[in-house]
């Protein structure tokens, strides 16, 4: 799976969303973060100017964030992004190992995404 970032403006939506584009496999692909992700783990101000200069100051992140979600959450062309997708690590998840939790790396093979 091929993911790419159009260097293009992003827009800001009355219910918080920040939008903005990715390209998958050459298909455009409209992604979402929620303003709960943005005021709560990058601290932006609510409302329309601190969502998107949060967003801004971010982008690289949050592209990297949505590069390795992608492959999962992608659904009739959207993927959203939400407060649980930053706090968790991207590339963790908890696996049960009967009596006890760990964190386990999951790889993706056959993935080509460049994390930046």
């Amino acid at each position: 799976m091929l993911i790419d970032f159009p260097d293009e403006d992003t827009f800001y939506y009355a219910s918080g969303t920040i939008r903005y584009h990715a390209v998958v496999d050459g298909t455009l692909v409209t992604c979402e973060i929620s303003p709960e992700a943005l005021e709560d783990y990058f601290r932006a101000r609510a409302g329309r100017t601190g969502l998107l200069a949060a967003f801004a100051a971010h982008r690289k992140q949050i592209e990297s964030i949505t590069r390795q979600i992608l492959p999962h959450r992608l659904y009739a062309g959207h993927c959203h992004l939400f407060l649980l997708d930053l706090i968790r690590k991207p590339g963790k998840r908890e696996a049960s190992t009967g009596k006890s939790r760990e964190i386990v790396e999951v790889t993706h093979s056959g993935l080509d995404c460049t994390v930046s």
